[in-house]
């Protein structure tokens, strides 16, 4: 048995990091890959889960070890019961509020995740079988009645949050070609900014003359992204807003 209290402390501040470590490579590289780390905005929560895991944990138990306390065992074990059922539940809280969905939408990309759709009917069969384990699927949705538009501006619904309207973004390149804005020679020289943000994510201005970007309704922060209008693909997304043109 460790007999120094620092010395166990640190030993379950240790292995602590080695958890939390594991969950973090989860969240960072599947369950918000970059940037939706950012857009989803879920720093807070990974603070509060890291803050109750990584140091009051060790805390306590900093506070309560002493070998020749009799009720020692109880104690750790209360102190790991607690701390794992926070992991727990901080776990189960980011994994179910991560993007599954980029949806565009009137001009405008939208992030969604489960609980934004879960009362909603399933999105399409095909796109369900193709969602990706890391980060969400770029789509497309289009509501068949197009009365659904004219309601949705009083009711500040959208057909984002309408699965049964999704398609996949392929189906979608008459819209990107005709929403956005064109990233021209031009453009770059008037938005110096966007142009900034392109190269600050490692990208080439010079490269995406042709392709169209988009604002993303971002829970944190100003984003935008650059599709190929030919293809649909998502190129890169940029810490920087941009006019909703639709």
């Amino acid at each position: 048995m460790v007999k120094s209290r620092f010395s166990a402390a640190f030993l379950h501040l240790l292995m602590s990091g080695c958890v939390i470590a594991a969950l973090l490579a989860v969240i960072f590289f599947i369950w918000y890959p970059a940037p939706y780390f950012q857009i989803s905005g879920a720093f807070a929560p990974v603070l509060v889960l890291v803050s109750v895991d990584l140091v009051i944990g060790p805390l306590l138990t900093l506070v309560v070890y002493n070998t020749e306390k009799k009720s020692l065992k109880a104690d750790l074990a209360v102190i790991v019961v607690l701390q794992l059922a926070a992991f727990l539940y901080g776990a189960h809280a980011l994994a179910s509020q991560r993007p599954v969905f980029v949806v565009l939408d009137g001009g405008v990309l939208e992030v969604v995740a489960w609980p934004d759709i879960q009362d909603a009917s399933e999105p399409p069969s095909e796109l369900l079988d193709a969602l990706p384990i890391a980060g969400p699927m770029l789509v497309w949705a289009d509501s068949p009645d197009k009365s659904f538009y004219l309601d949705a501006v009083f009711s500040g619904d959208n057909a984002a949050l309408h699965p049964e309207f999704y398609h996949p973004i392929a189906d979608g390149v008459e819209v990107i070609q005709q929403s956005g804005v064109e990233i021209t020679a031009q453009y770059l020289k008037e938005n110096k900014d966007v142009s900034a943000a392109i190269e600050g994510v490692g990208g080439v201005p010079a490269e995406l003359l042709g392709k169209r970007i988009f604002p993303i309704n971002a829970r944190q922060g100003d984003w935008s992204a650059v599709l190929d209008a030919e293809t649909g693909e998502l190129l890169l997304e940029i810490p920087v807003g941009v006019e909703w043109i639709k």
